[in-house]
């Protein structure tokens, strides 16, 4: 008979990962809020998105937060599961908005052509992603 150990989800790997959540999140958070108008394939149109990446990285370091407070499973998928989210959500404000224009960095333009199928690649993968967390987090609370 085979026993299976339970995963220690209060360990420390949880609260590590949280803590850089924080730190890279509010990194990028600054960074991306000051230097954005200085990257050269970036549209004015990408200030209209920049809102909804403000409300994603202050979400997702909330719950890094939370997660650092409270190590345990549900608060991790949680965390995973609305990353997924708002990559969905941001993903398709980039396709409808389209804010880059890469014919600006000579001989990049070809970009302005495979970019949106990289988005569409990006937003399946996150939907699955979604639809994996999701299954997951109810298949481990049936488990409890």
């Amino acid at each position: 008979m085979k026993t299976t150990k339970k995963k220690d989800y209060s360990d420390i790997r949880y609260r590590t990962e949280a803590v850089f959540g924080i730190f890279f999140g509010f990194m990028f958070i600054v960074l991306l809020n000051v230097f954005w108008r200085s990257i050269p394939f970036l549209k004015p149109e990408f200030g209209e998105i920049l809102p909804l990446i403000n409300i994603s990285s202050v979400f997702s370091i909330s719950i890094s937060a939370l997660l650092f407070i409270f190590p345990v499973f549900l608060v991790k998928y949680l965390h995973e599961a609305t990353s997924y989210l708002f990559t969905l959500l941001i993903g398709l404000f980039f396709i409808i908005r389209f804010p880059f224009d890469f014919s600006t960095m000579g001989g990049l333009s070809v970009f302005d052509r495979l970019l949106p199928f990289v988005l569409v690649l990006i937003l399946v993968l996150g939907g699955i992603g979604l639809a994996v967390r999701t299954v997951k987090l109810f298949v481990r609370l049936m488990e409890e």
